[in-house]
């Protein structure tokens, strides 16, 4: 996005980045138009996304799993696992924010990214902002990285240069 703001400015435009991009449009109460149910698919980071800005130092990263799933590929996430106790689990979210306050954005990573339909009703009553799930969670994540690990592989397995044959005179001789 950064790429395309600049290329916009060149050609004269007045373009900004908004980090937090549409959420953040919608947290300093600007509209936007279309389904309202599709808006808590705006809550989600997809893997790709993810792994294009873990570098960013604006994510703090939460492992909601029990055994820390996360902590393995994801080795900057805090721990905090999901309990039963939502008051209880904001109170620990709310804690590690501050103490991390330079991370505007958090994100939640469960096992699966099943756990995002329950906690993402726990942090809509805390009226915590800037929190988003990793879609398929650390097993998604985990999936991707070995995607595109595989990928890169298949890549530099490739031969530089394709042999050819001769070429041969007329259609079908030998």
């Amino acid at each position: 996005m950064e790429i395309e703001a600049k290329k916009l400015k060149e050609l004269g435009f007045d373009a900004l980045m908004l980090y937090g991009g549409i959420n953040e449009w919608m947290n300093q109460g600007y509209p936007i138009e279309g389904n309202s149910e599709v808006r808590n698919e705006l809550q989600e980071i997809s893997p790709p996304t993810f792994f294009m800005e873990k570098n960013y130092d604006h994510w703090l990263v939460i492992d909601l799993t029990e055994s820390q799933d996360a902590r393995e590929i994801l080795p900057q996430s805090l721990s905090i696992p999901l309990s039963k106790d939502a008051s209880q689990f904001i109170k620990q979210m709310k804690k590690a924010h501050k103490q991390n306050s330079s991370y505007p954005f958090i994100l939640l990573v469960g096992k699966d990214g099943k756990e995002a339909e329950h906690v993402e009703s726990v942090v809509l009553v805390s009226s915590m902002k800037n929190v988003y799930f990793l879609t398929g969670g650390a097993d998604g994540y985990r999936k991707f990285l070995v995607n595109l690990a595989e990928s890169k592989d298949l890549k530099n397995a490739r031969p530089k240069k394709v042999a050819t044959s001769e070429k041969k005179k007329g259609c079908g001789s030998g």
